[in-house]
């Protein structure tokens, strides 16, 4: 998991530790054990930061973990999911009169499918979570859709660890 900090707040804070512990970026750098140039792009915000990182360096300096400071969370796979969006933008652009063909394929018959059938899981343990997750945190979205909600901080590691792969391993 990748993180994503309001504009200046993770200069912000690598500055308040730098200054506490009177260190220089290379040094910072050194004692995190990551390369310099690597430090110095999260530093100036043009790459976004490891979560485990930051939870490195509040055990390390016994500080709270910034929270408040957090933009967003960002998946690992975030760049693929950017990239995709921008890749099928660019094949509408580019294949406009045959889009309408593919689609009537309904992607069963497309050669680049990525379909995936739907089986109906057994009820069990597993079925009974996922179940009261939906009623606690989701709802049903159109047809085949389900949408489950939660605070984009707090709720991030838990839904992507483990309310996915539960869903996924489910249907």
């Amino acid at each position: 998991m990748r993180l994503k900090f309001k504009k200046n707040e993770l200069k912000t804070f690598f500055d308040d530790i730098m200054q506490s512990q009177n260190l220089s970026l290379i040094e910072f750098s050194h004692i995190l054990g990551i390369n310099y140039s690597t430090l110095k792009n999260f530093y100036q915000e043009t790459r976004t930061i490891p979560k485990h990182l930051i939870e490195k360096i509040c055990s390390k300096y016994l500080i709270d973990f910034p929270y408040n400071k957090i933009e967003k969370n960002l998946l690992d796979k975030w760049g693929q999911v950017e990239g995709g969006k921008k890749g099928i933008q660019i094949t509408y652009n580019r294949y406009k009169d045959r889009i309408q063909e593919w689609r009537a394929k309904g992607g069963i018959k497309s050669r680049f499918s990525t379909y995936k059938k739907f089986r109906i899981p057994k009820i069990d343990k597993k079925f009974l979570e996922f179940y009261g997750i939906l009623c606690g945190d989701g709802c049903l979205y159109g047809d085949n859709g389900v949408y489950i909600v939660g605070n984009g901080i707090l709720d991030c590691d838990y839904i992507t660890n483990y309310v996915s792969p539960l869903i996924f391993e489910l249907f």
